[in-house]
């Protein structure tokens, strides 16, 4: 599974919930920015991924928001909101086939700071994935697997003398 199929994925499920009416998928100020979107709205973003062994991480920063009464009466009303679907989100990924959820996550609130009235929470998560580590389907020119240097000795030469 790749970058794509694992944001494929968190869209779904947020295309799917009934609470949430825009999903974006990009940076935090373009999702604040955007003034046509309809709430609940959820934003994801690719932060970074690493490798671990046999396993490829992938990790996001998602924001479920929703706006705020002209009187800012109605924020724990928000965040509770906000929470559930967060809750939904993770009931969810637990039981996705081929994807490994780290279960746990540290939620931060937000609240209007920009004068566009939205409210909710922020948190990241990450999403491993089994690497399929077979030689024989990267994409070579040849049918021929490149040899490997038992020494591990480097074929290029240092443009320094470090001595």
């Amino acid at each position: 599974m790749n970058l794509n199929q694992v944001s494929f994925i968190i869209n779904d499920f947020f295309d799917s919930h009934l609470q949430v009416n825009t999903i974006m998928n990009g940076n935090a100020k373009d999702f604040i920015a955007k003034r046509d979107k309809e709430y609940f709205a959820v934003n994801y973003e690719f932060i970074n991924s690493g490798i671990n062994g046999k396993i490829m991480n992938f990790n996001f920063s998602i924001t479920i928001g929703d706006l705020l009464n002209e009187a800012h009466d109605n924020e724990n009303n928000i965040f509770s909101d906000c929470l559930t679907i967060a809750e939904d989100f993770y009931t969810y990924m637990a039981d996705v086939n081929g994807v490994i959820f780290n279960k746990s996550s540290n939620i931060q609130k937000f609240e209007d700071g920009d004068g566009d009235r939205i409210s909710g929470i922020t948190f990241n998560i990450q999403l491993g994935v089994i690497r399929s580590q077979n030689i024989c389907v990267l994409p070579l020119e040849s049918d021929e697997v490149p040899p490997i240097n038992a020494n591990r000795a480097f074929t290029y030469q240092f443009p320094y003398n470090l001595d």
